[in-house]
């Protein structure tokens, strides 16, 4: 993996609290959204609630490695993501992910992965990850952008012509302003962090209120577990696992295949079910030696093993379950709030990309009306003087 990134930090320090647009949320929605509509020429500002950018495009740092606990791996399907994984390749931030990807079945057989018809491509199923971790595709999409983090949205009103969102710092050091003014709001952020942020705006329509209420979603735990490099060599005829009915296991996959490491690293997924039962545990190690446990039955090296580290993330919004049936709300007034995200439909990151496209039409319509640049134009504007 030889392959360079070239990517710009985003701007973290600007302090400026009363902007154009505000965008609630740094995830792939609110990012698209964002950087579309600063590249069309209005002021933005994105406010994140945590110290990264990308959402579930989440890679975390274990002993010596990067495991990506979120997105698995992105491929070529829908309209809108092959653009996105074409500019990201371009950049070196993507690359192919040579992976034996096998499914288990009900039965508990493990049948590996063969093109079902010769008139398939087989680039068509390739995946793809980011060898510098997953995160990577969030601080791309971020460069450009000035973003507000460790500051969680906790109110939304009308001052006069304007919105004003008030924030709380969630982490010691933050020294922004609490709050800033915007003359429209894009809320991109999982639904029912929607829902409870504009739950007393009076302003916004019970029946908007009442169809982000009505989103749904799947929680999931992810496991990150680290052994010695030889249990790499153990004899298990797969690198990725995709689990169809299974009541614990949903995804298991040797994440030290996707970058150099010195051990072996697996990142295994719950299934909803196991994870509904299970989210709130006090003891989330247990949780996730189960879930290993559960996997040696098709890694037997694993048995009477454990981990030299383990590392356990909670997802309580992972995968929706009752989706929102437009890409976007809008309340379609002189102050708009424009709210979705990957809960406007169920194909993640293509959703999520739609719905910020969309947020930023239905914004830019609002707003004196600027032309948006394409999807296309967006990211081949990113990180163009590296290349």
């Amino acid at each position: 993996m030889n392959s360079q990134t070239n990517v710009q930090q985003p701007v973290i320090g600007s302090h400026r609290d009363d902007v154009e647009i505000a965008v609630i949320g740094a995830g792939i929605a609110g990012l698209i959204c964002a950087e579309q509509l600063r590249q069309a020429g209005y002021r933005v500002v994105v406010v994140e609630k945590s110290r990264g950018f990308g959402g579930r495009a989440a890679t975390k740092r274990v002993p010596n490695f990067r495991a990506d606990h979120g997105i698995r791996y992105l491929e070529r399907s829908g309209r809108l993501l092959p653009v996105l994984i074409d500019a990201l390749r371009d950049r070196g931030v993507l690359e192919p992910w040579d992976v034996r990807f096998c499914r288990v079945t009900p039965e508990g057989m493990i049948e590996p992965e063969t093109l079902r018809s010769s008139d398939v491509d087989p680039a068509q199923i390739t995946r793809y990850i980011a060898p510098a971790g997953a995160n990577a595709i969030g601080k791309f999409l971020a460069q450009d952008l000035t973003v507000w983090r460790s500051r969680r949205a906790i109110s939304l009103t009308q001052a006069g012509d304007r919105w004003r969102v008030q924030l709380e710092a969630v982490a010691d050091g933050v020294d922004a302003p609490l709050s800033l003014t915007a003359r429209a709001v894009v809320v991109a952020v999982p639904a029912p962090q929607a829902s409870e942020l504009i739950a007393t705006t009076e302003t916004i329509a019970p029946e908007i209120k009442d169809a982000i209420a009505a989103v749904s979603y799947h929680p999931c735990i992810s496991v990150m577990a680290g052994y010695s490099a030889e249990l790499a060599e153990a004899d298990r005829g797969w690198d990725a696992l995709q689990f169809e009915g299974d009541r614990d296991l949903f995804w298991a996959g040797v994440e030290s295949t996707k970058r150099d490491a010195d051990r072996c690293c697996l990142t295994v997924h719950a299934a909803p079910e196991f994870a509904r039962d299970q989210f709130d545990a006090p003891d989330l190690n247990a949780v996730g030696q189960a879930l290993l446990d559960r996997l040696a039955q098709y890694f037997p090296a694993l048995n009477d093993r454990r981990p030299e580290f383990l590392a356990v993330h909670r997802w309580r919004y992972a995968f929706t379950d009752q989706p929102f049936d437009r890409d976007c709300l809008s309340t379609r007034s002189s102050l708009p709030v424009v709210l979705g995200g990957d809960w406007c439909g169920t194909e993640q990151v293509e959703t999520a990309l739609r719905s910020g496209l969309a947020m930023a039409a239905a914004v830019a319509q609002a707003v004196e009306g600027r032309s948006l640049p394409t999807l296309s134009e967006v990211l081949d504007s990113l990180g163009s003087e590296g290349r």
